[in-house]
């Protein structure tokens, strides 16, 4: 499952979102702005380094990294 790591008005984290329906890929959207907990989520997921940029982007347990790095992945 994808995991997108975004946050409210970020344009990256939208363009990230029509990038997965685009190429027709399920997804999961958290919001790690408005949500403490999912945002210690996204941390301990990046072995304990809190995220400056959004999105942050996991193909199941791999780390793919932001929406340009995503692109090139999918």
């Amino acid at each position: 499952m994808i995991t997108i790591y975004g946050k409210e008005d970020c344009p990256y984290c939208e363009a990230a979102q029509m990038l997965m329906e685009s190429r027709g890929l399920e997804f999961e959207y958290k919001d790690m702005k408005s949500n403490p907990d999912v945002f210690d989520e996204v941390t301990k997921r990046l072995g304990g380094i809190p995220p400056r940029l959004a999105p942050q982007i996991f193909d199941g347990e791999v780390y793919v990294g932001g929406f340009d790095k995503a692109r090139d992945y999918f």
